[in-house]
């Protein structure tokens, strides 16, 4: 398995922002079901479960 590693200069609170920015009111169609914080020491971790609509022509 291999590990990447990176630094990003925005907060896990921004990413979460601009995640929902663009599934949720961007060209992909979806709903968040559910989204949630947990904090462990200095980490912090977003999780959002989004739901995929799909239409068949």
């Amino acid at each position: 398995m291999s590990v990447k590693e990176f630094t990003v200069s925005i907060t896990p609170t921004e990413a979460a922002d601009i995640i929902q920015t663009e599934i949720l009111r961007g060209s992909i169609s979806g709903t968040l079901v559910d989204h949630y914080v947990r904090t462990a020491g200095l980490s912090e971790v977003h999780v959002l479960i989004m739901e995929k609509y799909y239409a068949l022509a």
